[in-house]
């Protein structure tokens, strides 16, 4: 039996972004607000780089507001408030990271239900 291998002698640098799950909890304050916090991984970054890390939700009437103001790639998160109004079902919404010259990290989309209590 042969098996087949290769030799790797010039491996070229890599640079990646990873998104990790996302933590959403609900306020214990006021049932249509939600705390997210959103982290990432990778590699080939330098851990001082400047980025933009952004969550949108689709619904406009959901208001998002940054609570950390992270501007380095090796902060590895970012946390959140989501504004949810009392009639929404399903918050659909998306997070991306870009360097500070706009090179493109990272996408991915979310979505949660909500339930509103009075």
């Amino acid at each position: 039996m042969t098996v087949a291998y290769s030799k790797i002698v010039n491996q070229i640098q890599t640079i990646d972004a990873v998104p990790l799950p996302l933590v959403i909890a609900k306020d214990k304050h006021d049932p249509n607000n939600y705390i997210v916090k959103s982290q990432w991984y990778g590699f080939g970054h330098d851990g001082d780089e400047k980025i933009k890390h952004m969550i949108t939700c689709k619904d406009k009437s959901v208001k998002v507001k940054k609570h950390t103001h992270q501007n380095k790639f090796s902060d590895y998160e970012a946390h959140y408030e989501i504004k949810v109004p009392e009639n929404a079902d399903i918050v659909l919404c998306e997070r991306n990271m870009r360097t500070s010259d706009n090179e493109f990290l990272g996408f991915s989309t979310f979505s949660f239900k909500h339930t509103s209590q009075k």
